[in-house]
């Protein structure tokens, strides 16, 4: 399995905002970009995340299910980030 944070980042937005178009403006991403993040997905988990309407999203049970775990990969991939920045500053420079 080889999900992207970028997948999981676009997921997470789509799932909160409840659309392709509103997720991609907070992303500062085109439409389709985020939709093919989101199919790539969906692709790599064998996991239908959303049903698609004619003019809405609505998560699938398995999605919100996904959506909870992709939400603490990205909180700790922050708190990572955090960490290495912390001890990059505490490294004495030349």
């Amino acid at each position: 399995m080889a999900m992207t944070l970028e997948q999981l980042n676009a997921f997470v937005e789509t799932v909160e905002c409840g659309s392709f178009k509103q997720a991609s403006a907070r992303l500062g991403k085109h439409t389709s970009t985020v939709s093919g993040l989101i199919a790539n997905l969906e692709a790599e988990l064998g996991v239908e995340l959303f049903v698609r309407k004619p003019r809405s999203l609505e998560v699938t049970a398995k999605g919100t299910e996904i959506y909870r775990y992709a939400l603490s990969v990205l909180r700790e991939c922050d708190l990572l980030s955090v960490k290495a920045n912390s001890l990059l500053e505490a490294c004495p420079r030349d």
